[in-house]
Order: C-alpha cells, then structure tokens, then sequence
C-alpha cells in the first residue's frame, strides 16, 4: 500500500514555541497513524471495493471469528447445511461446526465437530463421539498422508472456499491476482485428490463491487478419472459489514455443464470479527480447552497414542491405523 505524503500545517507565534502543529491536525495525523499501523485499515481504504476483495483473498487480515452457512450441491433431493464458526491468521487455523443454527449460536462444545491447527500442531475433535486426535507436523515424508492432517485439509475446504470467496481447492492466501485475472496450480496430495489447476477472472458490477468469478476446474483425483468444468460466483450484498464493507453476504456457486449453469453450493455470511493483533495459541490448542461432557479423549501421533488420566497424557499402546481412521479407542 502506500502511504501518501500528508500535508501538515503549521501554526508559528513570536510569544510561544517556535513552531506548534494545529489541534485538528495533530488529531488527523494521529489518526491517520492509527489507521497504518498493523493490520490494514480494511474499511478506510479508498480503492475500489472490487480490489479491496482481491486484496482481501491475496492477504486476509487475522479473522477473531466468523459465522457462516455452507448449503451443500444437493444429495438425493436433500441439501445438508453446516453452521460454523471459524478462526484464521497466519499460522493458525480454527473450524467449529454444527448441524443447527441454535447450536452454534449457543457456541456448545457439545456435539460440536473442531478442527484446528497451530504452528505444526493438529487437532481434530469429534463432539458425537468425544474423541480429540492430535498429531505434531515434524516433517517426516512418512507422515505426509497422517490421517488427523488428511482430516484437517478436507474438514477445512469449506472455511477455506469462504475465505477465497467461492474459489475451491486452494488455501487460504494462496490466491494472487495479475489485474482482475488469477492462475492457481496445486501439487499437494491428499487421500482423494493429487492436484488441482485453476484460471479465472472477476467481474465488477456498476459500483465498483465484485460481481461475479468465472473460473476453470482441473482436479485430478486418486480414486476416478480426472474432472473439469468451468465454474461461477455469483455474490450478493444483502448486509453491510462494518469491519469489511466491499466482501459480500450470499455467495451463489454454480457449474456449468451441457451449456446450462446448475446450482451448486451456496454460502450465507453472517459476520465478520477481525482483529488487529495475532491471537494466541490458546485460542487454537484444544489441548489447553475444557470440554463439557467429554469421557475419554485419544491422541495419536500415527506412533503412539494417550488416553487422558487425572487430567494427564499417558502411552496406552501403539494404534491399530484402522481403528484410529474410524474412531476406535485404542485397544488396551
């Protein structure tokens, strides 16, 4: 960003020091320190609210908590809703999810689904069944698929698709913009999926704002046969978010195929929180949380695994990698 040169006028009298700044100026130039310092001053910026949102997906500022709805494509006839409350800066990522509205507004551990992430450090609670899997990121190629941070890249491709506005498949500040164009390309593998292409470009509407994406898929999968197909964004601004003016409320996500554009997901957001200063780690570290109506909890490392005793951590026995991808306790 940068910084234009500010104009400060300067008041001079023989009967006081020899040179005072006015008091309205003072104020204006404090402000305008205000304004530049830290995070990025989102809702003062004066550039157009379309390249506030690119912006926006290129760098996000540190997010304290956002609510939003996740309309999955339509499953026989039926269309499931998840209801999430989430986190993200940097080196840290968190995702709340319930299955109600009621429930996340009441922001209940229980029954909730969490995954999280802090530094090199994972976690993946289940509410229904009160199992928190845990695995330290140590950089060991024979751990590149362990299941806990195979759970983390799928469970968070929703928080991650709203924060890129509707662009799948692609991490959160992983999307750069050349003018109103982006490429994207993706090598990184999962259990399902060995990498993904996307090319795409923003439209404006007559204000300035994001209007809609259009954008070309390449995902090639494990399991099938390679898919593509051209997507589109539709955003609409039913709510003005103080913090971020220029982001939408109602993403309307659509494919085409035969020429027709059909309906796919549809994300509904209710507000933004966003912080100027980095949370910390206990924010994220369902370690350090108290989690009403929890038994027994599991962390595996995919070397060991502990079973929670007097509040404490202690080696049960290795885990059986089948009963840990399924939720079984380990066996004693």
């Amino acid at each position: 960003m940068i910084l234009h040169k500010l104009k400060l006028g300067l008041t001079k009298s023989p009967n006081e020091r020899p040179w005072r700044f006015s008091l309205h100026i003072v104020l204006r130039a404090s402000l305008v320190l205000l304004l530049f310092t830290g995070q990025r001053s989102w809702a003062a910026d004066k550039e157009q609210p379309a390249d506030l949102f690119k912006k926006f997906i290129e760098s996000p500022p540190v997010i304290e908590q956002l609510l939003f709805e996740y309309t999955d494509t339509a499953i026989k006839g039926k269309r499931p809703v998840d209801y999430n409350v989430a986190k993200f800066q940097t080196n840290a990522c968190f995702l709340r999810t319930y299955t109600s509205y009621s429930d996340m507004e009441s922001e209940s551990w229980v029954g909730a689904d969490i995954i999280s992430k802090f530094d090199n450090k994972y976690w993946r609670f289940l509410g229904g069944r009160d199992y928190l899997n845990k695995w330290t990121d140590l950089g060991k190629p024979e751990e590149s698929e362990n299941p806990v941070l195979d759970v983390y890249r799928t469970g968070i491709f929703q928080f991650a698709e709203t924060m890129n506005m509707g662009i799948p498949y692609a991490e959160i500040g992983s999307i750069h913009w050349q003018g109103d164009q982006f490429e994207y390309a993706d090598a990184i593998q999962s259990s399902q999926r060995k990498a993904v292409r996307l090319k795409g470009k923003l439209f404006r509407d007559s204000r300035g704002r994001a209007e809609k994406l259009k954008f070309h898929l390449a995902l090639s999968l494990k399991s099938r046969s390679d898919l593509e197909a051209d997507w589109q964004v539709d955003y609409e601004y039913r709510t003005n978010f103080a913090a971020l003016p220029f982001l939408p409320s109602n993403l309307k996500i659509g494919f085409f195929r035969n020429g027709a554009l059909l309906e796919g997901p549809m994300i509904g957001i209710r507000s933004w929180k966003v912080s100027q200063n980095p949370m910390p780690e206990s924010a994220f570290n369902l370690d350090l949380l108290s989690l009403p109506g929890t038994t027994s909890l599991y962390v595996s490392n995919k070397a060991l695994i502990y079973k929670n005793q007097d509040g404490k951590w202690a080696e049960v026995s290795p885990p059986n990698p089948k009963d840990f991808i399924k939720n079984r306790p380990p066996k004693k």
